[in-house]
């Protein structure tokens, strides 16, 4: 046995190099050393690539499973992202006023995920709603992959693994065939990147600048983007001990977030783009209403509950130390994911880039002692962590590619029931209903995409707060004659709502309204 102290310093990249020292004996007890050329550190024992590389093969894993999700197209915002996108492809323009409802018909709102739902049409032309899920499914993948590769530079693959797959369950809380899946890969190079620059002192790379480019035109989640970088560009500042050192991160991390900043006024919204999620933030009643704004219920199971404890059982050995700045961006992100539920996928999406290197020099300073001789199960995952020879990665991309042309058509890839209301629609139309609709707002989507004119749908920043709330009211009576005063008000001539909506057995006993049509997925009147 060998007594001594154990100590973990920092290579040039940043990560987490554990000795043993005895005696005057300097004994490595890491098995990660750096590049030679800096970048970010591999294994040392043997440096030929493998065939089989983990995170190729986790991406592969993941970009399976998520083709059979049941829940990717469970929402009912999907239906008119694709027919924004027809419209967009149709049209060759961007929509800057409301055209699919009649309630705001005219009013200004511009598609400013042009760009995303650009793509989602596409992929719906190629291949229907199998096209769709399938493009949302390889968004995870490459997520995957990236977050497991990132982390295994880091950390040994025995933690790299279970962090990276829990953070996956995270995400898959909130895996649904929408924008903010197609720019999970752009959040995780944008976080990883900038963390990598960062940990190494190095300059964040310029390519950025065309990241937060598409990113602006893709999803409005942009602007934590943003506020990503500034706390890593100040991470890296106090990382700096001496004036120069930080002068020059100042020079640096400014110039790009300053190009950044000018690349987010290429867009359909111009400045404007920066009051949309402050908007949207701001909507209390509407927050209230929309289920994914909520806060989740901790009666029943919930990822982010293991997700936490994990975390607070590793902060209470003492072992974990975050930076003070990366311990007050996880404390941001906890917090959003604690007030909404879908900020859960984001803090599944961003952590492991932020706790990766603290948690490897947390497990770093437990090794010490005898040195060990690794045991082939140790060596067989070192040797797939690392990046996977151009043989196995063609093999990788042979299997996927086959997969989405034959095997996903065992998978049966239709929207959801409950917000596709195929037969309430056509026996409101077949007897020639016309005239304004008041819908639920779960058949928004659908009934955008049959081109009917709604009363409302999933775009809360065009209706706003006030209307939200007077259509949620209405719907569950929660004042007197609200329903008959909205009615009367918008000139309504038949409805289709859920079968729960407190509203349709108001509508059942109401003299000047009559039960059209009824199933388990919507009522007609």
């Amino acid at each position: 046995m060998w007594a001594g102290q154990q100590h973990v310093t920092l290579d040039g990249a940043g990560v987490p190099q554990a000795t043993s020292h005895t005696s005057g004996v300097t004994i490595p007890i890491t098995q990660r050393t750096p590049d030679p050329a800096g970048a970010n550190p591999t294994h040392s024992a043997s440096g030929s690539a493998s065939w089989v590389s983990l995170p190729l093969a986790l991406a592969l894993v993941v970009f399976v499973a998520a083709t059979w999700s049941p829940f990717a197209l469970t929402d009912p915002d999907s239906y008119w992202h694709v027919a924004v996108g027809r419209w967009i492809a149709t049209m060759r323009q961007i929509p800057t006023h409301d055209m699919f409802s009649y309630t705001m018909r005219g009013a200004p709102w511009t598609a400013h995920e042009w760009l995303s739902e650009l793509i989602m049409y596409g992929a719906y032309r190629l291949d229907g709603w199998a096209g769709l899920q399938l493009l949302a499914s390889a968004c995870f993948a490459v997520t995957a992959g990236y977050m497991l590769r990132f982390s295994l530079r880091r950390m040994e693959p025995v933690h790299a693994l279970p962090m990276v797959v829990l953070s996956l369950a995270l995400m898959n809380t909130h895996f649904l065939a929408r924008p903010h899946v197609l720019v999970w890969p752009l959040t995780a190079l944008w976080v990883g990147t900038l963390a990598d620059s960062a940990e190494s002192r190095r300059a964040p790379s310029w390519w950025l600048v065309l990241a937060m480019l598409a990113w602006a035109n893709l999803h409005a989640s942009f602007t934590l983007g943003v506020g990503f970088a500034g706390a890593l560009a100040t991470d890296a500042f106090f990382q700096e001990t001496t004036a120069d050192g930080r002068m020059r991160v100042i020079k640096q991390w400014g110039a790009l977030l300053m190009a950044c900043g000018l690349a987010l006024l290429v867009n359909p919204k111009g400045i404007g783009v920066f009051g949309f999620a402050a908007g949207v933030m701001s909507m209390k009643a509407t927050l209230e209403v929309i289920g994914e704004w909520q806060s989740a219920n901790f009666h029943v199971f919930h990822f982010f509950l293991v997700w936490l404890g994990a975390l607070l059982a590793l902060s209470f050995t003492g072992r974990l130390r975050l930076s003070a700045i990366r311990a007050l961006f996880m404390l941001g992100v906890i917090y959003l994911a604690l007030k909404h539920q879908r900020y859960h996928a984001l803090l599944g999406l961003t952590s492991p880039f932020i706790l990766a290197l603290p948690i490897a020099q947390a497990f770093a300073t437990r090794r010490g002692g005898a040195a060990t001789q690794a045991s082939s199960l140790d060596r067989w995952f070192a040797a797939r962590s690392r990046p996977a020879h151009i043989g196995g990665l063609l093999c990788i991309v042979a299997c996927a590619v086959l997969y989405a042309t034959i095997g996903h058509r065992l998978v049966r890839s239709e929207p959801s029931e409950l917000t596709t209301p195929v037969a309430a629609l056509a026996a409101a139309q077949s007897p020639g209903t016309r005239g304004h609709v008041f819908n639920s707002y779960a058949f928004g989507g659908y009934l955008i995409f049959r081109n009917v004119p709604v009363f409302i749908d999933g775009r809360a920043d065009l209706y706003g707060d006030a209307f939200v709330e007077h259509a949620a009211d209405a719907a569950a009576l929660k004042k007197p004659r609200a329903l008959e005063t909205l009615l009367a008000k918008y000139d309504i001539e038949w409805t289709l709502l859920a079968p729960q909506s407190p509203s349709v057995e108001l509508l059942d006993h109401l003299p000047e309204w009559r039960r059209l049509y009824a199933d388990s997925i919507a009522v007609v009147h």
